[in-house]
C-alpha cells in the first residue's frame, strides 16, 4: 500500500547542508573577478604631437599659384597662412624657415633655395595669417616684434619660388626655441641657424609641392 504524499518540503539532512554552503563559499572565493574595459587612445593622445599645418594647402599637398612668384591673377608671392600646435614645453620663442629643396644651383647641383626666414615669433600666436610678410609694423600687436630675415634674393620677407618646371618641394621648419633671440638688424638664415644652436626644443616640418 502507497503512501499518500503531504506535500511537505523534504530537506536534505543537516551534513549534507553544511558541505553544499562549503561548497559555495569555495567557488566565490576563486570566481574570477571582472576586469574593467580597456578603453582605446583618444584622439587627444595621438595628436600631442608638435606640428605645423597650412591652411592653403590643396587635397594634392600642392600650394596655390598665388603664393609664389609666378602669381594666380592679381595674387602673386603671398606668405602662406600657417598653424601651429602643442608647443613643447618650456618654449620661450619660435622661429621658421623655408626652402625650396629641388632649387637648382647655376652650377649644376640641387642646393636648397632660402623662400623665408622668420625670428622672434611670439608663444602666444597660433599661427600667421596669410599676407603676413612685409606686414609686421602694419598688422601690429603681438605681430609687431617678429623679424623677418633676408631670402635668397636678398630682400627680407617671403619670395615665393619662380620656377621654370613644376613638381619642386617646400619645406618648412618650425623651431621651438627655450630662448629669446638676439640676432641684430640683418637677419639671414645662416645666422639664425647659428643663434639657435643648442635651444632647438622641437622642430614641426611641412612638406609643400609647388
Amino acid at each position: 500500500m502507497h503512501q499518500r504524499e503531504t506535500g511537505q518540503l523534504h530537506l536534505p539532512p543537516e551534513h549534507l547542508r553544511k558541505k553544499s554552503r562549503s561548497i559555495y563559499t569555495i567557488f566565490q572565493h576563486f570566481k574570477p573577478k571582472k576586469q574593467p574595459r580597456k578603453t582605446r587612445p583618444t584622439m587627444a593622445h595621438a595628436s600631442e604631437e608638435f606640428r605645423l599645418v597650412c591652411p592653403g594647402i590643396d587635397h594634392d599637398g600642392r600650394l596655390p599659384r598665388k603664393y609664389t612668384d609666378e602669381g594666380q591673377g592679381a595674387k602673386k608671392n603671398l606668405s602662406p597662412p600657417l598653424e601651429w600646435y602643442n608647443l613643447p614645453a618650456g618654449t620661450k620663442t619660435l622661429a621658421l624657415v623655408v626652402e625650396d629643396i629641388d632649387a637648382p644651383d647655376p652650377s649644376g647641383p640641387i642646393v636648397p633655395w632660402t623662400c623665408w626666414v622668420v625670428a622672434n615669433i611670439p608663444v602666444t600666436l597660433k599661427g600667421l595669417p596669410e599676407g603676413f610678410s612685409g606686414k609686421e609694423e602694419e598688422v601690429g600687436g603681438e605681430y609687431g616684434g617678429i623679424k623677418e630675415g633676408n631670402n635668397d634674393m636678398k630682400v627680407p620677407g617671403w619670395r615665393g619660388p619662380k620656377l621654370p618646371t613644376p613638381g619642386h618641394r617646400l619645406e618648412f621648419r618650425l623651431y621651438a626655441l627655450d630662448d629669446e633671440l638676439h640676432l641684430g638688424r640683418k637677419v639671414t638664415k645662416e645666422r639664425l641657424l647659428e643663434a639657435i644652436e643648442g635651444h632647438v626644443l622641437g622642430v614641426a616640418v611641412l612638406m609643400a609641392k609647388v
